[in-house]
């Protein structure tokens, strides 16, 4: 399959990476939660059908010609910890209460067996269809889970944000488990076929916690797992969800290969201060702008980020954040639109 480019998508991702020029700023929106959509499915329906959910990010591929697809949302190591995955009908899918309710039961937690997990293989079993469908002609991207989200799905997110300031040992003692096993998890996504691991930060902007408390309980655990990951060769691409401003040096410091910017943050600057260590991507608000904006309007604000850090690679148009389900086809027509206008 070939959708009209001079190169593939593929090559145009892995050029940018290396801050090569290519005949166009790679666009990747990021669509796992509402290409079901866009074909006439629910959510609910393609993400507990692997093949409908491919046949929905293959059609959109087609149909809008950016250049990667994305494998299905779903937290796979919290529900091999026992964790229950609630799906909804036409929503993403959500998990019920925690399995970790008191602190003392931390040495009782199972080991997670992967291989007989619903949605581990439910993830890989779409990561190999989108091989088989898109080749190398689109990045397949894998959405993964981090160590912080992790753990505060065992807890409850109440639970574990108390638990940052009255149990502090525990957390650390927890943030180590689920390390691990957010490693191993990773390197079965990694070696399967996803050319990209997509890490998002809830819960850990400045919105939430404190910088010292991001640096003593986060940022160390994030930072092994994208190191242990690049060593087995597996590229990994960090979301920060939120304001960030005060902590973007911790995260551009975890040496991801990608790091997705917010609207929040101003991306020439960050161009600035980075430089060529790391590989920008977004910034189109997904709200105010892909959601209930004009085709105009994402036009606007996708050329002025191009012009912002597009220059000599390293920078990938996107979305600053998952679209919204019911995203107008339109909106994702004119990101692409924008960076095929300022083809070099």
């Amino acid at each position: 399959m070939t959708y009209g480019n001079s190169i593939s998508g593929k090559e145009r991702v892995l050029r940018t990476l290396s801050f090569q020029e290519t005949d166009r700023v790679p666009v990747i929106p990021v669509t796992h939660s509402c290409s079901a959509k866009l074909v006439g499915y629910t959510l609910g329906e393609a993400i507990t059908n692997p093949k409908k959910y491919v046949e929905s990010q293959v059609r959109c591929l087609d149909r809008f010609g950016y250049d990667g697809v994305w494998g299905i949302a779903v937290t796979e190591v919290a529900e091999a910890l026992g964790c229950e995955i609630i799906v909804h009908d036409d929503d993403i899918p959500a998990v019920g209460k925690g399995t970790l309710m008191d602190t003392r039961d931390l040495a009782s937690l199972p080991e997670p067996d992967f291989e007989n997990s619903i949605w581990m293989n439910r993830k890989l079993e779409v990561i190999d269809l989108l091989k088989k469908e898109v080749g190398d002609q689109a990045i397949i991207i894998a959405p993964a889970i981090t160590p912080l989200r992790a753990a505060a799905m065992m807890r409850g997110s109440m639970n574990f944000m108390l638990d940052l300031a009255e149990e502090p040992e525990f957390v650390k003692d927890l943030m180590e488990i689920c390390t691990t096993h957010c490693i191993t998890a990773g390197g079965i996504l990694g070696n399967n076929g996803a050319d990209f691991l997509f890490y998002p930060l809830p819960l850990a902007s400045k919105n939430l916690i404190s910088r010292v408390c991001f640096e003593e309980f986060i940022y160390p655990y994030m930072k092994q797992v994208v190191q242990v990951l690049q060593k087995k060769g597996i590229k990994t691409l960090i979301h920060p969800c939120g304001d960030w401003e005060d902590r973007f040096d911790l995260v551009a410091d975890m040496r991801a290969d990608m790091l997705q910017i917010t609207s929040k943050v101003d991306l020439a600057s960050i161009r600035n201060e980075l430089g060529n260590e790391v590989t920008l991507m977004g910034k189109v608000n997904c709200l105010k702008t892909m959601f209930k904006g004009t085709p105009d309007d994402v036009r606007t604000e996708s050329t002025a980020n191009i012009k912002s850090a597009g220059e000599g690679g390293g920078f990938v148009l996107s979305s600053d954040c998952a679209l919204p389900r019911d995203t107008p086809a339109p909106n994702i027509l004119a990101m692409v639109e924008a960076a095929r206008k300022l083809e070099a």
